[in-house]
């Protein structure tokens, strides 16, 4: 009967764990908010880079870019505004988690992740500053203003030399993904271990006099 229910048990706790894990396996940027994906026009490397944009949700919590490094440690800077000679003058409101960017073939889609979200005015203009200590080694643009909503900047250089192009970006929100699958499965998991639980306890005996 003992190993009756612990088999019932670890049934019930892998449902749970099941349901759990599908519920809150968030995808990257699954609530996309500005992004251009056009065809790469080009690649530039050495300075710092940064793209301009103007979101419409009230925060962002994640941000990706189509760049290229050999185990350099790349950190994004939102900066408030449009500031300076090169574009790249505003202050810093957020900084992401470092990410080391190693790739061998080429340019990749590198993921970056902030501490906690970083909270916009729909409508105002941003930067998105990527910023390595030794210089950026790769970011790929696209050409013919594909972006509408802001621009390609670059250290060094005024905004109207790169107008018409754009970095190869996307920003937005990393949600939770939920399914009436992983709800289904959560909730027997949960009815599992109670059924178990309530099975497993102590009853309360009756005591006969002789």
């Amino acid at each position: 009967m003992k190993q009756t229910h612990s088999a019932a048990m670890r049934c019930a706790a892998g449902l749970l764990l099941l349901g759990i894990t599908t519920a809150l396996y968030a995808a990257p940027i699954t609530r996309v908010d500005q992004q251009n994906q056009g065809i790469v026009a080009g690649t530039n490397g050495g300075a710092s880079f940064g793209q301009s944009f103007t979101p419409t949700l009230p925060a962002i919590d994640a941000i990706e870019f189509l760049m290229a490094g050999l185990g350099q440690a790349v950190v994004v800077n939102i900066l408030d505004g449009l500031l300076g000679a090169d574009g790249l003058g505003g202050p810093v409101i957020a900084t992401s988690h470092p990410v080391t960017v190693f790739t061998l073939n080429g340019q990749q889609t590198i993921h970056f992740d902030f501490p906690t979200r970083v909270a916009l005015t729909p409508g105002q203009t941003y930067v998105a500053q990527l910023f390595t200590p030794g210089g950026i080694e790769g970011v790929s643009w696209t050409a013919g203003d594909t972006y509408t909503g802001g621009q390609f900047l670059q250290e060094g250089l005024a905004p109207s030399n790169l107008a018409a192009q754009d970095l190869i970006f996307i920003e937005g929100m990393n949600q939770p993904i939920t399914t009436p699958e992983s709800d289904w499965l959560f909730s027997l998991g949960l009815l599992g271990v109670g059924l178990v639980a309530r099975h497993n306890r102590p009853r309360l005996g009756t005591r006969t006099t002789g």
